[in-house]
């Protein structure tokens, strides 16, 4: 699975984040520029419990107020980036020809 920071192409470690932006976001969490709530609410995040190596430039997407989304996943028909809240496909077309 790719990271679920915007851009990175990275594989998954740690809630969704490869592990250059999981440090990142736990440096920003410890000094109080960053909630971890607020980062699961935009989709920066999974959830603790859900699973999930280089480090990228451009951090300020986990910064509070940035306003920034993170990618939910992949469509489970073409493959393309699916937003967070909008189930398994990336479009309705995608859901329809799935027979979904």
């Amino acid at each position: 699975m790719r990271c679920v920071y915007p851009s990175c192409e990275n594989t998954t470690r740690t809630r969704g984040l490869c592990h250059g932006h999981y440090q990142t976001m736990r440096s920003y969490v410890r000094a109080g520029q960053a909630d971890v709530a607020d980062l699961e609410d935009r989709g920066l995040m999974l959830p603790k419990g859900s699973g999930g190596t280089k480090v990228t430039t451009g951090h300020e997407a986990f910064l509070i107020g940035s306003g920034r989304r993170g990618l939910a996943g992949r469509c489970r028909r073409c493959g393309a980036d699916v937003k967070p809240n909008t189930g398994d496909y990336c479009t309705r077309v995608c859901r329809q020809k799935d027979g979904a």
